[in-house]
């Protein structure tokens, strides 16, 4: 039976953008503070589960882990740990979401590592089958999934460090995330529809038209509440987790998002476009509360677990920064 695609809903294609209302002065104080960090460009940056430590990924080839207060992100000057191991660029990474210290990375060379950040020691290797670019653990931290160039999803089963399911797909396959039960797995594609896969057969069991272009990138904020996608139409569109049901969506912008990332508490939503800016808009009422410049445009962005406090990465080589109210 062909797979129904599920349209925007009446309220979401005439919604207009909102506008602000004020409360700018939530983030008046706020302070950018970039910090050197690696000899190549960065390509991914990330925050453990507890917030006191941060990972960053490079072309350099190598992955460092810096410990950090996120209350006082001034407090890093060097690298706890620096991780050996990868033969290639490092392209991502992500901490398990139930172990403070684990977390794996994929590489250019095929590679999926997984990493002990207490001693910077790789403690197991996957080969994924292509260049993977996208990643995501499972809620529970039992598996992980793995998006390759070639529109490939594989699942690894974390305890036995093995792939043990495989799906090729016909059309561009792009971010990827488990729903809160971990019993599916959603994905965005270049037909702009954000897809419903049935773990572990990854068949589609519902899909819904998303974006006018490509959809790339997805975020679920860490209470669980809200789903937000973007891609190539200057578009930002929220769900609700609980049944994928519309909540708003936001373009008051003109150029395509390269990067999304919710807020502790799930208030916020950031996104970078390809100009040299961050704007942050208020999810309840989809209105923007604040925006600010960075010296080359940002392409990845991180929102402390606990904290409001941002780290994003820009194209200048080798630094990532701090977006916050508490520099000395």
């Amino acid at each position: 039976m062909p797979i129904q695609l599920i349209p925007p809903q009446p309220a979401e294609a005439m919604a207009e953008p909102k506008v602000s209302t004020g409360k700018e002065s939530l983030f008046a104080g706020y302070k950018s503070r970039s910090v050197r960090a690696h000899l190549g460009r960065i390509y991914a940056l990330c925050w453990n589960k507890n917030g006191d430590k941060l990972a960053s990924a490079s072309h350099d080839e190598t992955l460092k882990i810096w410990s950090c207060d996120g209350i006082h992100p001034s407090s890093i000057e060097q690298a706890l740990l620096e991780c050996r191991g990868n033969k290639s660029v490092v392209a991502n990474l992500a901490w398990s979401p139930v172990e403070n210290d684990t977390l794996v990375s994929i590489s250019a060379d095929c590679k999926a590592n997984f990493w002990d950040a207490r001693s910077g020691n790789c403690v197991g290797t996957v080969n994924v089958g292509g260049s993977p670019i996208y990643l995501a653990w499972s809620p529970s931290a039992k598996d992980v999934a793995v998006v390759t160039k070639d529109d490939v999803i594989r699942t690894i089963d974390v305890r036995t460090r093995s792939v043990h399911a495989f799906k090729a797909f016909d059309y561009e396959i792009n971010d990827v995330r488990w729903t809160l039960e971990g019993d599916h797995l959603l994905s965005l594609t270049g037909e702009g529809n954000l897809e419903v896969l049935r773990n572990p057969s990854l068949e589609c069991s519902r899909k819904y038209s998303s974006h006018g272009r490509v959809a790339r990138y997805l975020d679920v904020d860490p209470q669980g509440i809200f789903l937000a996608t973007a891609g190539d139409d200057a578009t930002l569109t929220v769900r609700s987790m609980s049944d994928l049901s519309w909540h708003g969506s936001y373009y008051e912008f003109d150029s395509a998002v390269r990067s999304i990332g919710f807020s502790h508490d799930a208030s916020f939503l950031a996104f970078a476009t390809e100009d040299e800016f961050i704007e942050i808009v208020e999810v309840e009422e989809m209105e923007s509360v604040h925006e600010f410049k960075c010296r080359t445009p940002c392409v990845s962005i991180a929102w402390h677990p606990k904290e409001s406090v941002m780290a994003y990465i820009g194209e200048e080589g080798g630094t990532f920064s701090f977006f916050s109210k508490s520099f000395s």
